[in-house]
């Protein structure tokens, strides 16, 4: 609830408003999720609930750029570590930064950060 003139601002990672169907279905599994919200869908719901929105800071171009820093992070861990890494955990969080990065380079996913006003 916010009261007249309140504020509220959020960040999500999600769907591009123009993501062809299934092709994020490898990353909802991971995320046991069975979509994504897009900015699209966030505008919508926040004005059937009367919010305006003041800016939205586009944060996509990022996100490519830190999944990919994750995955050669977790990628050096592992080839200096790996003995103390459990190889299913390193193998299912290669397979899913992958499936980040490739859905950011492909334009699939978006990222931004929301400040609407009641």
């Amino acid at each position: 609830m916010l009261k007249p003139g309140g504020e509220f601002i959020f960040t999500d990672l999600m769907q591009a408003d123009q993501c062809p169907e299934g092709v994020l279905q490898p990353i909802l599994d991971r995320l046991l999720l069975e979509n994504m919200a897009s900015p699209g869908y966030c505008r919508g719901a926040a004005a059937r609930v009367a919010l305006r929105e003041l800016s939205y800071e586009d944060l996509t171009p990022h996100l490519t750029t830190h999944y990919a820093k994750v995955l050669d992070d977790m990628e050096s861990l592992a080839a200096h570590n790996g003995h103390l890494l459990d190889e299913n955990y390193v193998q299912r969080a290669r397979t899913g930064l992958h499936h980040w990065v490739e859905g950011g380079d492909k334009g699939y996913l978006a990222w931004g950060v929301f400040h609407f006003q009641a």
